[in-house]
């Protein structure tokens, strides 16, 4: 839907001692009461498009999601941004 968009993941904290704090971050089919969601955490994945001439002089690795490191092999620019907001 969003050009460049490589990835997209949402992720819910959960607070599991009741102090209003997420104590983790799980994905949808692994919260166990949607009652103790307190946050959502949503992260992106960019990437420049190839046409864009903006390519990296040597492939670039980057972490995304907590995951091992990954080098892309196509030269193209990933930035990683993540944002988390509090649910009422």
């Amino acid at each position: 839907m969003v050009h460049g968009v490589d990835d997209m993941q949402i992720e819910y904290g959960v607070d599991t001692d009741g102090d209003t704090s997420a104590d983790q971050y799980v994905t949808a089919n692994n919260v166990g009461n949607w009652g103790q969601v307190v946050s959502v955490r949503v992260s992106l994945l960019m990437a420049t498009p190839p046409s864009a001439g903006r390519l990296s002089a040597n492939p670039q690795t980057y972490t995304y999601n907590g995951t091992t490191p990954t080098t892309a092999t196509d030269r193209r620019v990933r930035h990683v941004y993540s944002s988390t907001v509090n649910v009422r």
